[in-house]
């Protein structure tokens, strides 16, 4: 068993494996294999076949936060071959990117389970849960009214509101409109209290490089995170 940064000819093996595990289509998959895919940042585990059993991209982030700012290391993509699931592969990748990731000086290991079901296995290896997000319901909002008027509501019903960007605002609303309920996320520790919303973990992390005590800065980070130029 090795592990180590695939090769560039090994693009299309991955995507090719990204697809049968993600069931993503090329419009996810075409901007993220062009612009954010870099071999340098992924790591491959390969069984004494040489085959690609498992890979993970950790993509190098900044978190910000009122206090400091964490380097920390994003995993994202983790997959392994499905004839060759629940064997350790990818828990084997995983603990020895955290080392490496330890040695580069990370901060923190972030990562958003794709489910809910997978946050038991994560916490096993130590992740905890951070990035803390509330999200209202909002059943009553009317589908037709408009960003602006969102906004103008909003600060009549309370003069510090936290809002949202159109884009998310938009997606909102069409979300209401084609399943009948949509929630507003908003990243903000604060948000919880003013708008009696459901405070839920967006994400999980793992200490690094970090003091322990500087988890509880980053546990309502999410929004924070910028990528590393």
């Amino acid at each position: 068993m090795v592990i180590e940064h695939p090769a560039y000819e090994e693009r299309t093996e991955i995507e090719r494996l990204w697809r049968l595990t993600f069931h993503d289509d090329d419009a996810f998959l075409r901007p993220y294999f062009s612009h954010l895919y870099d071999e340098k940042h992924c790591y491959v585990l390969r069984t004494k076949e040489e085959r690609i059993t498992s890979f993970v991209h950790v993509i190098p982030l900044h978190l910000h936060t009122p206090k400091k700012t964490f380097h920390v290391g994003y995993f994202f993509g983790l997959m392994t071959r499905e004839s060759l699931r629940q064997r350790g592969y990818g828990t084997s990748l995983i603990r020895q990117v955290l080392t490496e990731e330890q040695k580069q000086g990370r901060d923190f290991a972030l990562l958003v389970p794709s489910t809910d079901s997978l946050r038991p296995y994560y916490e096993r290896l130590g992740f905890r849960p951070a990035l803390f997000v509330t999200e209202r319901a909002c059943r009553s909002l009317t589908c037709g009214t408009s960003y602006e008027t969102y906004l103008e509501e909003e600060k009549r019903n309370n003069e510090n509101c936290l809002t949202v960007t159109e884009n998310h605002y938009l997606t909102v609303v069409e979300n209401l409109q084609q399943e009948g309920t949509a929630f507003l996320t908003l990243h903000d520790s604060s948000s919880t209290r003013q708008y009696r919303g459901e405070k839920v973990s967006h994400g999980m992390a793992l200490c690094l490089c970090a003091e322990e005590r500087d988890f509880a800065l980053i546990e309502c980070a999410a929004g924070n995170l910028l990528m590393d130029t």
